[in-house]
């Protein structure tokens, strides 16, 4: 274990398990939760896009390029976990010898590998894509991905620290990246057409995306491994 999840699990152990409510209450905000914080991301998400703008082109690309790039840190952080080398989550390792308020609730994740938290990398992406449109809104989705998100999953077991640390690094990049203006414009251009030419499907498959992204796509992801496992 490296030195940064080494102090961060040092600290945690002084009072990991010392609170029993406090830890039902972040297991159950974790486990049990089953879209809470992604509805309220994907609500920053509508506000940015009806928000009264003057240039509403240029904020309604910034919009979609933010949502694609999230949607692509959902993609990539599965990716990544499975191409690099496996990373045991810290719950499922009975050498750190430390009481996780994550119990065997979880015990689906201990096939996924923990580096690096895709969670992180989504949260990172659409803070800093929609920060693009409003620096306060994109501030104000980064404190709450990174301190009720994030930082919890460390503290149930999930994630180590630097697991974080690596998808969150690489969740903003990759927000900044996809709304630089000449790739924004890009992606954006035929979903702007789209809108304009048939507003109606526009806004229902707008609608049933954001919805899936806000639970990250889980109930896909699921039936995904079923069948790549059932194969």
């Amino acid at each position: 274990m490296n030195v940064v999840d080494r102090v961060v699990f040092d600290a945690m152990g002084l009072f990991a398990g010392c609170l029993p409510r406090f830890d039902l209450f972040v297991r159950a905000w974790i486990a049990d939760d089953i879209g809470l914080k992604g509805d309220l991301a994907m609500a920053v998400v509508w506000w940015a896009w009806f928000r009264r703008e003057e240039d509403v082109r240029r904020r309604r690309a910034t919009v979609l390029a933010a949502v694609i790039a999230t949607a692509a840190a959902v993609v990539l952080g599965r990716a990544l976990g499975h191409l690099l080398p496996f990373r045991m989550r810290p719950y499922s390792d009975p050498t750190l010898g430390l009481h996780w308020p994550a119990g065997g609730s979880i015990a689906a994740l201990r096939v996924w590998s923990s580096f690096p938290s895709d969670h992180a990398m989504v949260w990172a992406a659409i803070a800093v894509g929609i920060g693009a449109v409003s620096l306060r809104a994109g501030l104000f989705l980064g404190f709450v991905g990174f301190f009720t998100v994030c930082l919890p999953r460390v503290y149930v077991g999930l994630h180590f620290a630097t697991d974080v640390l690596a998808g969150w690094i690489i969740g903003m990049l990759m927000g900044w990246l996809l709304t630089r203006p000449r790739i924004r414009d890009r992606l954006a251009a035929p979903f702007l057409r789209w809108e304009a030419a048939n507003p109606g499907l526009f806004y229902a498959a707008a609608f049933m995306a954001t919805l899936h992204l806000a639970a990250m796509f889980w109930n896909i992801r699921q039936l995904a491994g079923r069948l790549l496992h059932a194969s």
